[in-house]
């Protein structure tokens, strides 16, 4: 093991982001059934869940992702592909998925974080 993966292991992780993670793999294995074009989607380390949401128009898939930018700062983003653009390639070959739309979260509670969140999907789903 080098010396940075023994520096990361001995940092730990922090209680509000281990709340949210374990609530968002929740609700990604809930949701897994409904993807089309989810390996599409943008991935990271950073991005604890990324749903399928309609795009803007018919020719468009989108996706919304929660993200952490800080300590206590999550990023809910909208993104979108062009449907035309996925078709027949393969999702490492797709170009990325364009950001329409940021929320910012400020808050150290995973519950408002992940409520704000599903406030979100449900918005953009029409229901």
């Amino acid at each position: 093991m080098g010396i940075l993966e023994t520096i990361i292991d001995e940092l730990g992780t922090d209680k509000l982001i281990e709340q949210v993670h374990m609530i968002c793999q929740q609700i990604r294995e809930e949701e897994e059934s409904s993807f089309e074009y989810i390996e599409y989607a943008s991935d990271g380390p950073n991005i604890f869940l990324t749903l399928e949401a309609p795009g803007r128009n018919q020719k468009e898939v989108g996706f919304l992702s929660l993200e952490r930018e800080g300590e206590e700062i999550y990023l809910i983003i909208y993104s979108t592909l062009l449907k035309v653009d996925i078709e027949g390639v393969a999702p490492e070959e797709a170009p990325t998925p364009k950001r329409q739309k940021v929320w910012e979260v400020r808050d150290h509670r995973a519950e408002k974080i992940v409520t704000d969140f599903a406030k979100r999907i449900k918005l953009l789903r029409g229901e």
